[in-house]
């Protein structure tokens, strides 16, 4: 089951673009909805970590709903994701009030995109495919996902940290979404709106990476000295955050869009 929550974390934001013309009714409609629940939450003040926590369940539930339509489409996901990295950032680059997201952004695509890789050349040498693990994967919510997690792995240390995972990917299609809606909007958002929009993409990114090799997600891409050997040690999360934090992205990200 943990396996789910690794998949990719701009899943819903395609949808809501390459694919939309593409996808039934009842598909739109979920996307459709996120959408509109997102735009919402940011015209109305919310805070964005706490606008991202509450729209977790849906976006959780979009993207088991979307992995599977991928897979029965035979859709090359790794590609795929390439192409929309592609696109999106150049858009992102060309606009002036956001260009500072557009690093960030790019270093969680990079991120996501050897998680993709790895993840899928991984069910490829097993005996079940991502398109089968998929069709036959039963029907689970949010909430009902968080539960079995908790439940199947007895090291309770262990569990949260894939909890903390999966919300933080969340928060990654949480931020992309949100780039995407202000990037096509930017007279309705005022400043302050993008710069705390910047600060959580730039903290969540931060999350992203050191969880992501904290549980051997993705593999450390000769690392510094002092980096390798903060990884191999007992440091929490917090504390790889700010190793992280310390290093150079662009020098150890191995897959550039």
């Amino acid at each position: 089951m943990i396996q789910i929550s690794k998949y990719s974390d701009v899943i819903c934001l395609q949808l809501n673009q390459d694919w939309y013309r593409l996808v039934d009714a009842s598909l739109k409609k979920q996307v459709d909805q996120l959408a509109v629940d997102l735009q919402s939450g940011i015209i109305s003040g919310v805070a964005l970590p706490s606008l991202a926590t509450k729209l977790h369940s849906a976006i959780f539930n979009l993207r088991i709903v979307a992995m599977r339509w991928i897979f029965d489409h035979e859709i090359d996901l790794n590609e795929e994701m390439r192409g929309f990295g592609i696109t999106f950032l150049s858009r992102l680059g060309s606009s002036k009030p956001l260009a500072s997201l557009g690093p960030i952004l790019q270093e969680a695509l990079n991120i996501n995109r050897q998680i993709i890789k790895g993840i899928i050349t991984q069910r490829e040498h097993s005996q079940t495919s991502p398109a089968l693990f998929f069709r036959n994967m039963p029907k689970i919510n949010y909430d009902e996902f968080i539960h079995l997690l908790a439940l199947s792995i007895p090291d309770e240390s262990l569990a949260q940290k894939f909890i903390d995972w999966l919300h933080i990917s969340l928060n990654i299609e949480f931020t992309f979404f949100a780039t995407n809606l202000i990037m096509n909007e930017l007279d309705r958002f005022p400043t302050t709106i993008i710069d705390d929009l910047t600060e959580f993409a730039a903290i969540t990114r931060d999350q992203y990476a050191a969880l992501a090799r904290e549980l051997g997600l993705i593999p450390i891409a000769a690392p510094k000295k002092s980096l390798a050997g903060a990884f191999q040690s007992d440091l929490s999360a917090e504390q790889l955050v700010e190793e992280v934090r310390q290093a150079r992205y662009s020098n150890r990200i191995t897959e550039e869009l």
